[in-house]
């Protein structure tokens, strides 16, 4: 597959997305959650269960009060298996696993659109030599079509090791074919469009195992978004951010000081990205830095092959990745592969994720393509019109 051959199967994930959008928009029922609680009338879980099936699809929003803006899922994970929005508002609402199981599960009917939510405290656990299905997404597990936006995935943990059957009550055709995604898994069958949205601090504790923050085996198009604090800690794994064995577009992103650990088989492998052999990556107009291997505890040391590649087919452009290797990927010009590129520390800069900042001795300023093709960066402001844009998912100018 070339890369504009990968590039028109992402594009249809956008228009897929905004086909269900607009549909949901156009004639959908409208409800509205009266209850922080788990269970009962007015119940965020009681609509997702009791409202009839419509073509047109279902909008869900909040009316709750301030202090009562978190529905912690005592009865479990929340299943969706129709079309829907679920919109928490300017004020935001949370999902809480209460780190006993997966937050979210989509179906492979489910076409759902998240705005303006966290999902938190997801966990997953089981035992390694459990083969009935894959442990996947501790946050959330799609099968469907999913898209989230400014939607933050935090504190999400999934753990295998020698213990009791796993928590996940996931079918075997609506999961993945490997365990992983602390915070999310996109199984074969599923597409993920991820815009304006955080993930950090999630991990994945295991013996095997791929994704600390997501495992994609699907369709993923992440953009203006940032991963950032996600472990792999275990004895063989992939991909302390990402691991991709599907389709994924990374644009206008970041992806730093995510890691994975040592191990006694040696190093895991892509403290921020994995792609496998058979995963097609595309990466442009990001930047990736400051993943790293080690202890999490410890004093982690510099990946500086924090993108590995292993043997499938990666692309990049316009992208900050200092010291990255290229023999792991295609190089489509105008990135910055140097020592130090000169960044700031990860903080918040303008916009709803957090970025590095290039200094004003960076040497990603200017050096981009002239006459940029992307009208404005990861935080939404504008890139430059004419003239050379910056590397990276930042303009300064």
């Amino acid at each position: 597959m070339t890369n504009q051959q990968a590039s028109r199967r992402i594009s249809s994930i956008s228009l897929l997305a905004a086909l269900a959008l607009s549909c949901i928009q156009a004639q959908a029922r409208t409800y509205i959650v009266t209850s922080a609680n788990d269970t009962g009338e007015g119940t965020l879980r009681a609509i997702l269960e009791t409202a009839p099936l419509d073509p047109f699809g279902d909008q869900i929003f909040f009316n709750l009060p301030p202090h009562q803006r978190t529905i912690d899922l005592t009865s479990g994970e929340l299943i969706i298996d129709r079309l829907v929005k679920i919109d928490g508002g300017e004020a935001g609402i949370k999902l809480s696993g209460l780190q006993q199981h997966r937050v979210i599960r989509v179906t492979r009917r489910g076409v759902a659109t998240l705005n303006n939510l966290t999902i938190e405290k997801g966990y997953l656990s089981g035992q390694a030599d459990d083969t009935s299905f894959p442990l996947a997404g501790a946050g959330i597990l799609n099968a469907g079509h999913l898209t989230l936006q400014r939607v933050t995935l935090q504190d999400n943990h999934l753990r295998i090791h020698p213990g009791p059957s796993p928590t996940s009550s996931a079918q075997a055709d609506d999961t993945a074919r490997h365990n992983g995604g602390g915070a999310i898994a996109n199984a074969s069958s599923g597409s993920v469009l991820l815009l304006d949205s955080l993930i950090w601090k999630n991990t994945i504790d295991v013996i095997t195992g791929d994704g600390g923050a997501m495992l994609n085996e699907g369709q993923l198009v992440v953009q203006n978004s940032t991963f950032t604090e996600n472990w792999l800690i275990g004895v063989s794994g992939h991909g302390g951010a990402l691991s991709n064995q599907g389709i994924a577009a990374l644009i206008n992103s970041t992806v730093g000081e995510n890691g994975v650990s040592y191990s006694s088989q040696g190093y895991n492998t892509g403290a921020g990205i994995y792609n496998s052999q058979a995963g097609k990556l595309s990466v442009s107009y990001s930047t990736i830095a400051n993943n790293r291997r080690g202890q999490v505890s410890g004093n982690p040391t510099l990946d500086q092959q924090s993108l590995d590649n292993h043997g499938g087919q990666v692309w990049l452009t316009h992208t900050a990745y200092p010291l990255g290797d290229p023999s792991h990927f295609n190089d489509f010009h105008y990135n910055y592969l140097g020592p130090d590129a000169r960044l700031s520390s990860l903080g918040m800069y303008g916009g709803l994720t957090p970025t590095y900042l290039p200094l004003a001795d960076s040497p990603l300023i200017d050096n981009g393509q002239p006459n940029c093709n992307l009208l404005q960066d990861q935080r939404r402001q504008p890139r430059t019109p004419d003239g050379r844009c910056d590397i990276g998912a930042v303009e300064v100018k």
